[in-house]
């Protein structure tokens, strides 16, 4: 076993310090009190969960503080995974074991553990000492060997001791058998399934201290779990709280409480606007019906016009509604309340029977002067000559490598085989692209060229134009204050992409692209 590292937070008198450890030998050297035995204790607390002063998990909180929290780094040898092994502690709440960030019950039930040897001058006693002393160092060995030995005897010695104490108390008739045993506590919120956040209180009829565990394996005892203290806190998901009132030596029966909290899911966006096909532009108006929402409920409504799933980077619907574009429309609006629950979707079909741009097509829709996957190198040589410089370089367009011819005006890139045009990138005016458009427009007079389904933008200024299952979208991306690209995507019947990228700065056209992806070139 090697302990590679240690981190503490708030452990004893330490606030918060890693320590890397040599696999080998470790020496801790300095003065009386400042943490040496505290050191050693949180690597004793790692191994067995437990302090071997017999300190209660409270006690070893850093003073005025409300939690602790141990990590260590380890491996079974030197050519084995490191594991994170992480233990924290809450004294309002409960003890947490993580193992390589999944949760555990119980220190005992990780599939790897660390294991440690502990000599301390009180292991004297073993020989010294009487036969408690010994029979204590052969529970404390029993307890590394047997993971269901510590808990059976603390079951024992927990009835021992009761056992005990009712004979002395009835030998005394200081009371009657069954006023020896504290009852079990109440609580103060009805168990069951309950709406929204709720705390309980835990209440001894007879006074008696309270402690508690939850959400813990059954195996373990409440009395050594939380002194309840405060109201417990039940956020959503199902809780179950375990109890016990406790009295000197005597512990009451074990009271369970079960609670399912929930937060309610808003009712789904209606339509003042029925589904049909309309011969004018339409405004689409939705509202929320509240008539069977929990009251208080706070919605936002998400929606989209362009055929996708709505979601918290969908635009946000306003009263004033939005335009239905010309052509085939499908809305799509979910409602979103405070407790982030989504309710179920709005599907509106609408035809708008108006006139409209067709979306972008790689076959019509090229540049002027050539067509991207059918015009040679050859071809491009009688308009603009012989290159400035070529390279070879991979082509995701061919599978293969590419040829790279650099212009004045830009480059050009063809497959290995054949020296088909792939891509062309461009920031000259004069070149002109698909439909007419050029470098130095604005965005809305490259957008008006092609259908818009009128979408408007999300939070952070980027919108979708349109999408299609089987044809293909078109996005417009902000990528910085000054900065933007708009993007259109044609899915070819070969299974490659045809995109045609406008780069923007202050919405104005910089920069042209349009390339292959995916394609097979002959």
């Amino acid at each position: 076993m090697i302990l590679k590292e240690l981190t503490l937070r708030d452990w004893r008198n330490y606030d918060s310090t890693t320590i890397a450890l040599h696999p080998t030998l470790n020496v801790f050297l300095g003065p009386n009190g400042q943490g040496k035995t505290n050191l050693l204790e949180s690597i004793f607390y790692l191994c067995y969960g437990k302090n071997f002063r017999g300190n209660k998990d409270r006690e070893l909180v850093h003073w005025n503080r409300q939690f602790f929290r141990l990590e260590a780094l380890f491996a079974l040898d030197e050519t084995s995974r490191t594991h994170h092994l992480e233990i924290y502690y809450d004294a309002v709440r409960r003890k947490a074991v993580k193992l390589n960030g999944v949760r555990y019950g119980r220190l005992r039930a990780l599939p790897v553990r660390l294991a440690a040897v502990l000599f301390t001058p009180d292991d004297l006693g073993i020989i010294k000492g009487g036969p408690a002393e010994r029979r204590r160092f052969i529970d404390r060995e029993l307890e590394a060997l047997f993971a269901d030995y510590e808990q059976t005897r603390h079951s024992y010695e927990r009835v021992l001791s009761q056992r005990g104490e009712l004979l002395r108390d009835i030998r005394r008739r200081r009371a009657e058998r069954e006023q020896l045993v504290p009852l079990p506590p109440t609580a103060t919120l009805e168990t069951g399934r309950l709406m929204l956040e709720r705390t309980t209180e835990l209440v001894s009829s007879q006074g008696y201290d309270i402690y508690y565990l939850m959400d813990d394996e059954v195996g373990q005892l409440p009395e050594d779990g939380i002194l309840f203290e405060s109201p417990i806190k039940l956020t959503e998901g199902t809780h179950i709280i375990r109890a016990v009132c406790v009295s000197s030596a005597l512990v009451s029966d074990e009271v369970s409480l079960k609670y399912t909290i929930f937060f309610p899911s808003p009712s789904a966006p209606k339509s003042r606007i029925l589904s049909g096909t309309y011969s004018r532009r339409v405004r689409m108006k939705l509202y929320m019906d509240t008539t069977n929402d929990t009251p208080g409920q706070e919605v936002t409504i998400y929606y989209t016009i362009d055929g996708t799933a709505p979601n918290s980077e969908s635009p946000i619907y306003t009263d004033e509604g939005f335009l239905l574009p010309p052509g085939r429309v499908k809305v799509r609006a979910v409602a979103v309340n405070q407790y982030s629950k989504v309710s179920n979707e709005l599907v509106a079909d609408f035809r708008i029977d108006l006139p409209f741009k067709n979306f972008f097509r790689d076959t019509n829709d090229q540049f002027k002067a050539f067509k991207v996957g059918t015009t040679t190198y050859d071809a491009i040589k009688k308009l603009y000559g012989e290159g400035k410089a070529e390279t070879v370089d991979d082509a995701n367009a061919t599978n293969g490598k590419a040829l790279r011819v650099t212009y004045d005006w830009g480059e050009m890139r063809f497959s290995a085989v054949g020296e088909t045009l792939i891509s062309v990138s461009t920031n000259y005016a004069s070149m002109v692209g698909p439909r007419n458009t050029r470098v130095g427009m604005k965005v809305n007079e490259v957008t008006e060229q092609f259908r818009d389904m009128g979408q408007v933008a999300n939070a952070r200024g980027n919108r979708s134009i349109y999408y299609d299952d089987a044809t293909g979208y078109a996005r417009y991306y902000k990528d910085s204050d000054t900065s933007a690209h708009l993007e259109y995507v044609y899915k070819r019947e070969d299974g490659g992409l045809t995109t045609l990228t406008y780069e923007l700065e202050n919405d104005n056209v910089v920069w042209i692209r349009m390339e292959l992806t995916g394609v097979k070139i002959p």
